[in-house]
Formats: structure tokens, C-alpha cells, sequence
């Protein structure tokens, strides 16, 4: 599939037109050297490219990368196209990623390397003011990138899927302005206690499907204070701390877990919790009160 795309869109003012560049299912092995200087959106996705050593075009104006399902083993060299936006690397053959590389994108915005044989991130300044979003699902990480300079804008991060059995402070601290993180499929043994309003944005938080994760620390809520879905099913959580400093009508439990029956807690808007409904047939959960 080849096709090149002008869309143009007049106004009173002003005349804009964005390029998008799309050779896909072509069995291409190199970078096509007849790409427009002006592409916008380049889409190279399932092809035979198997590294990307340089780009025969500068692309200054290139905001959109596609490279999934492709056969790349290393993160591409993207200096002719440093102001890119989104980069997505999904379904290749990952394994290292060159420092200097990620570093050159410093308007990297988001950055998705799902299923592919990374086990380490390089954590560089380069993308750390502007990146938001991070996939790491599906790789072979056995413990929580620190994303100390990474991580600094982070708003999602997705790892889930790897063997990471360990989650510490120095893990979560660098993460403030998280709002979803996605830690569920792995090994996870325990959830490390946290400051208050450690990460205050966080909005949603996966940990199920993790079998070994039994105990949920009492600062929980308090290092997450903004939590509104906490997904805990397939995991060994048997109590949960009472988030007694905030109403629990908002928050929302995912069904499917040992945590789905709660009695005599109450909110402070005077609503019974809405973990009263859900499953009754399941365990009643042990509520701890501060």
C-alpha cells in the first residue's frame, strides 16, 4: 500500500497543508528514498525494515512515525527528524536502545516500544520535557525502569505484561505528574509505602493479574489521593486501608476480586460504598481504619 496524502484546508487567513506519507505491507527493508521534506505523518508500519542507521530525507516538519510490525533489533537513528512527536516501534525486535538516539528527540511527546526485548530504558534529559506518554507492555523488564529524568512530564505509563517483581520509592518518586500507570500481568510482591500526595495527579491504577501481591500498604490513599480506579482483581489482596480522609463513593473498584464486599464503611457524603454490590457472593475484605 502506497499512497501520498494532501490535505488542505482553506481559511479566511490562512492556507495549511499537512503531508502524510504512507507505504505499509510493501516487504520495504530500507527507508524509501522518495519521502517528501515536508511529510507530516510517515507511516512505514509492517514492512522488513530491519535497522535504521539514518533517514535519507530531512523532515523537519515530521510530527508522526510509524515503524510497527517491522523487524528493527535497535532503536532508529532519528537526527534527520528530531522534532518528532510520536514514535511508535510496537511489535518489533527491540533490544537495546541507543542513548544518544532517545536523547536527540527532545520534542518527543510520545513513545511507544510495546512488545518488543527491551529489559532496560535509557533515562535521559533529552524527551523529559515533553514527553506524556510511555508504552513498556510486553517486554522483558524485571524491574521498574527509574525514569528520574524521563519521567519528569510522564502523564501515562504502560508496562504491563513484563516480569517485574520489584516496585520501590525510587521507582514512583520521579513519576508527579503520572495520572495512569498500568503495572498489571507481572510479579509484583509488594507496594512500596509512599509520602503523602507522593504522586497527587494519579487517577488510575492497574495491578491485577499480578498472583503474588498480597498486601496493600495503609499509605496507599494518601500517596494517591486523586485514585478513582484501582484494579486488583487476579491478585492475593485480601485487606485494603480505609481511605477515610476522602469520600470513597468515587472511587471505583473493579469486580472480580476478594475486595468487592465491604461492610460499615461509610462515606463522608453519607452514600454507602460502592463496593456493598458488587459480588456479594465473594469473601467479606477486612477493612483497616487509620
Amino acid at each position: 500500500m502506497h499512497f501520498l496524502l494532501w490535505f488542505i484546508s482553506l481559511g479566511t487567513v490562512r492556507q495549511s497543508v499537512s503531508v502524510e506519507y504512507v507505504k505499509t505491507e510493501e516487504d520495504l527493508r530500507t527507508v524509501p528514498r522518495d519521502i517528501p521534506p515536508e511529510t507530516e505523518v510517515l507511516n512505514l508500519a509492517k514492512n522488513l525494515i530491519t535497522v535504521i542507521e539514518y533517514l535519507p530525507v530531512i523532515m523537519e516538519r515530521l510530527q508522526e512515525f510509524h515503524l510497527t510490525e517491522n523487524l528493527l533489533s535497535e532503536f532508529p537513528n532519528l537526527r534527520n527528524c528530531s522534532n518528532v512527536k510520536k514514535l511508535f516501534l510496537k511489535n518489533n525486535k527491540i533490544s537495546y536502545i541507543d542513548p544518544g538516539r532517545l536523547n536527540a528527540l527532545t520534542k518527543l511527546e510520545w513513545l511507544a516500544l510495546a512488545s518488543n526485548n527491551l529489559h532496560l530504558i535509557p533515562d535521559v534529559p533529552g524527551p523529559g520535557e515533553s514527553m506524556y506518554g510511555l508504552g513498556l507492555s510486553r517486554n522483558n523488564f524485571t524491574s521498574m525502569p527509574v525514569l528520574q529524568l524521563l519521567g519528569g512530564t510522564l502523564t501515562k505509563l504502560y508496562i504491563h505484561n513484563n516480569d517485574i517483581s520489584t516496585l520501590a520509592q525510587s521507582h514512583l518518586q520521579p513519576l508527579r505528574h503520572l495520572e495512569t500507570l498500568s503495572i498489571s500481568h507481572n510479579r509484583l510482591l509488594q507496594i512500596p509505602a509512599l509520602g503523602s500526595h507522593a504522586i497527587p495527579y494519579l487517577r488510575s491504577l492497574s495491578l491485577h493479574d499480578n498472583p503474588d501481591l498480597a498486601v496493600i500498604p495503609f499509605g496507599l490513599f494518601p500517596a494517591f489521593p486523586a485514585v478513582e480506579v484501582l484494579k486488583l482483581y487476579a491478585t492475593a489482596v485480601m485487606t485494603v486501608p480505609n481511605p477515610s480522609d476522602r469520600c470513597q463513593c468515587s472511587l471505583i473498584w473493579i469486580y472480580g476480586t476478594p475486595l468487592c464486599t465491604v461492610t460499615g464503611v461509610w462515606c463522608g457524603c453519607g452514600w454507602h460504598s460502592r463496593l456493598e454490590l458488587l459480588w456479594q457472593s465473594q469473601p467479606h475484605v477486612t477493612v483497616h481504619r487509620h
